[in-house]
């Protein structure tokens, strides 16, 4: 239940992590406080260790309505898609990563 599960890149031994969030926010308001008190009892979300560098990559906003996640069609690909790389094109690979 961890959107963003870096946890186990650092577990494999990574140091720098770029990491893109594809769910940034729950997509249905009545799922949100269920989902969130699942994450808060079950969820596995340990802090990284000192010294990890960590980069998230995410939209501004929600990626669309629950039965829009549920359904993959090609224009919502599309526009996910274009949601993604306008939230990366404010990041700058060798700044994220410098030493």
């Amino acid at each position: 239940m961890n959107p963003l599960p870096v946890w186990a890149a650092e577990e494999l031994g990574a140091t720098r992590i770029l990491a893109l969030n594809a769910l940034p926010q729950i997509p249905s308001v009545l799922l949100k406080p269920f989902v969130k008190g699942f994450r808060r009892v079950a969820g596995h979300h340990p802090p990284l260790s000192e010294g990890i560098k960590l980069v998230t990559i995410e939209t501004d906003g929600a990626l669309g309505s629950m039965s829009e996640a549920l359904r993959w069609r090609g224009d919502n690909v599309e526009r996910w898609m274009e949601l993604g790389f306008e939230a990366a094109k404010n990041i700058s690979i060798p700044d994220c990563f410098e030493a």
